[in-house]
């Protein structure tokens, strides 16, 4: 059974070690390509000097076009290890974010197998979360910069700064051609690039690429499927559904509030925006989405979110939601769904007891203003600056190939769990590997070392933490590719016979204890069978926006006000405290604040993106 994989350790079924090398980078003689002319006579003529000169014009120009289509004399282009041929000195320099109280890089197996296996040389210096700001700062106010930095979290603010504007870091989108991993993900999933390739698309680094509708990330929406019963409906999967479900609960008990949550804590206010068709993660209404394919301000659209306040209002008056929805805190919107007051609710671990059980999840509903249930994936899961190669680096096509191996299934774990014992020998090195033990339905990781007599690790964490691992995990792939078997959060180990369960929502597993045996397995199922189905990344607006520094700054300032406005006004809308005729009036107070021109500014920025696919 999946369940059992919730809090595994993640486990990799490696069918083979495999590499897409393309070129190469950071020599170590001071950046000259192995077919440069070295030698000049030093007493020769000046002719001769300036034949020679365009002579080792020539042969880089040469050289320049072989790395284009992968011929460069010292590199491996099999496909296979190693990345540099036998007999050549390649070197990068790295800045890598490290375990706080890790060995020297050298001492670990990730270390060996990049200078071994690879044939890459290494000159390693670790920084670590304690000082890693003041690390960074100094090395860029210093211009003493490796070839690559792994680990820095730059966000797309920084990332601008550093490379648009200072060019201390390089623009890796010239070198996609070395990095073939990242183009197949990227041809696949288009909507992914956006996280690390600005709208004039240039890409200033790499990051981690997960499933961004992956069932641990995506936001959740919970029904009482109890209270379903008792009032004979049916799941609701239209707006109108829904509010006739939220009445006869209220009339099967008036202490009850059919929708839990408050306007600032476990909001239920994505799932109705999403009802009225915004693609959007955040309650408020105040980051910028996508409806039908337009770039929009929810809390400023005319069209819709007058709409929105309408229903809201309905809901207010009916009592459906508390009278103190806009005032709540935590603690207290919290306590409805302990008191077993709620009958949708956002929130989920608040009950400690079996009646977890009568929840199971929402369906995103359709509208007159939706007609497509459709539910939003999360791309903020998608990083940016994990990695970045800086401006001093002498062979970029070097740095981009071997930031590019940890791009697929099987390699990115190789950075977190290491070599499995059915690794080729040679690459293990110092440590004796792993196997996937699968007791039952529980799957878990073995490490060879850690039976020894004399191991001094009292867990896999510790052990792979001090003996495997280089730099912690910010770059790579969760995406499965076809080279290791899917070993993750939560993951179906195989067919599950569902027959006997009731379609389409599976409800009735709720009930079962050998599949649902806590709050954890409960949850994610009750996802996995209504909103993990719908869940999509299309029609969703980036996750990351490289605005450059006084855009950003404009934008940042146009918000504050629109979000301090928007929010008092919506809770006035509401409440009957500001009349629903003065709706035009509210969206006109709201462009004089600039909600037009910060949307505008979002909108252009899209539209960059959009010509860049």
């Amino acid at each position: 059974m999946k369940q059992k994989l919730f809090k595994r350790v993640m486990a990799i079924a490696l069918a083979g070690t495999m590499i897409l090398s393309m070129c190469a980078c950071g020599s170590e003689g001071g950046g000259e390509s192995a077919s440069e002319d070295k030698s000049t006579e030093g007493d020769a003529s000046s002719v001769e000097e300036s034949a020679a000169s365009e002579e080792e014009s020539a042969s880089q120009e040469e050289e320049a076009d072989d790395g284009a289509s992968g011929e460069l004399s010292w590199l491996n282009s099999s496909q296979e290890l190693p990345i540099v041929a036998e007999g050549t000195e390649k070197t990068l320099s790295l800045y890598i974010y490290g375990n706080e109280n890790g060995p020297d890089p050298e001492e670990v197996w990730m270390y060996k197998f990049i200078e071994g296996a690879m044939n890459i040389n290494l000159e390693v210096t670790k920084f670590t979360a304690s000082n890693r700001d003041e690390f960074l700062s100094m090395a860029f106010s210093s211009g003493e910069l490796p070839d690559i930095i792994i680990g820095g979290e730059f966000d797309a603010a920084t990332l601008v700064k550093y490379g648009e504007v200072e060019e201390q870091i390089m623009d890796l989108a010239p070198y996609l051609k070395y990095m073939p991993n990242l183009t197949s993900i990227y041809e696949k999933y288009p909507d992914y690039k956006s996280a690390v390739m600005d709208a004039q698309g240039r890409m200033w680094s790499t990051g981690q690429i997960v499933d961004v509708a992956y069932l641990g990330g995506i936001s959740r929406m919970f029904l009482n499927y109890d209270w379903l019963e008792k009032c004979g409906k049916e799941v609701p999967t239209t707006l109108d559904e829904f509010v006739d479900v939220l009445q006869a609960f209220k009339a099967m008990d008036e202490k009850c509030w059919p929708v839990g949550g408050s306007y600032e804590y476990y909001s239920p206010m994505q799932y109705i925006l999403n009802a009225f068709g915004y693609m959007t993660n955040n309650a408020k209404g105040t980051e910028i989405v996508l409806r039908d394919g337009e770039v929009v301000l929810p809390v400023a659209d005319r069209e819709v979110y007058g709409e929105v306040l309408k229903f809201m209002k309905q809901l207010y008056d009916e009592k459906l939601i508390h009278p103190d929805f806009f005032t709540m805190d935590r603690d207290a919107a919290g306590a409805l769904v302990k008191q077993g007051l709620v009958g949708f609710n956002q929130s989920d671990y608040l009950i400690e007891d079996e009646s977890f059980r009568q929840y199971w999840g929402a369906i995103p509903l359709t509208s007159q203003w939706n007609d497509e249930a459709r539910w939003p994936a999360k791309m903020t899961q998608l990083s940016c600056g994990g990695a970045v190669v800086s401006s001093d680096c002498e062979e970029p096509e070097l740095a981009a190939t071997f930031l590019d191996f940890w791009y697929t299934f099987h390699n990115s774990w190789l950075t977190v769990i290491g070599p499995s014992v059915a690794e080729e020998g040679d690459y293990l090195y110092d440590v004796s590997g792993y196997v996937v033990d699968e007791p039952g339905n529980s799957v878990t990781v073995r490490y060879l070392d850690m039976e020894k007599e004399d191991c001094p690790y009292a867990s896999n964490g510790e052990y792979f933490e001090d003996k495997v691992q280089l730099w912690v995990r910010v770059i790579g792939t969760r995406i499965p590719d076809g080279s290791g078997s899917v070993c993750g959060f939560y993951q179906d180990e195989g067919p599950v016979d569902l027959s006997k369960y009731t379609a389409p929502y599976l409800s009735d597993l709720r009930f079962d204890k050998d599949v649902c045996q806590t709050i954890d397995y409960h949850y994610m199922d009750a996802i996995a069978y209504t909103q993990l189905p719908l869940t999509t990344s299309e029609d969703m607006y980036p996750g990351q926006v490289y605005l450059d520094a006084d855009t950003a700054v404009e934008a940042g300032n146009l918000l504050v006000m629109i979000q301090e406005y928007a929010a008092k006004e919506t809770a006035k809308f509401v409440t009957g405290a500001r009349s629903l005729d003065e709706l035009d009036a509210y969206f006109d107070e709201l462009d004089a604040l600039g909600a037009q021109d910060y949307i505008q500014i979002y909108r252009e920025y899209y539209e960059g993106l959009q010509a860049q696919q």
